[in-house]
């Protein structure tokens, strides 16, 4: 269960630097917290041509923030930013 939750992690994590890279970002930020039962991740987009729609144009792509819909417990985005978090359940 561990490994996949690894996995899993690296997948979104992956993906979603990609969705900052591919929207001009030229700095990813990323924290991570680790619990009992969950593991918490946000990813930050710094440098971006604009941050103001990003969460939009990177669902009408059908990228990373599918995939994060897919496969995690709960995620989100701070409006008008590239701050990603998501959790996944152990």
């Amino acid at each position: 269960m561990h490994g996949d939750l690894l996995l899993d992690a690296e997948l979104l994590i992956g993906e979603l630097a990609t969705d900052v890279l591919a929207d001009g970002g030229r700095r990813v930020i990323l924290h991570a917290r680790l619990a009992d039962d969950r593991l918490f991740v946000e990813v930050i987009g710094q440098d971006l041509r604009s941050a103001s729609g990003w969460h939009e144009r990177a669902c009408a792509a059908g990228g990373g923030l599918d995939i994060v819909e897919d496969l995690s417990s709960r995620w989100g985005v701070h409006a008008g930013t590239s701050h990603v978090w998501f959790e996944l359940q152990r």
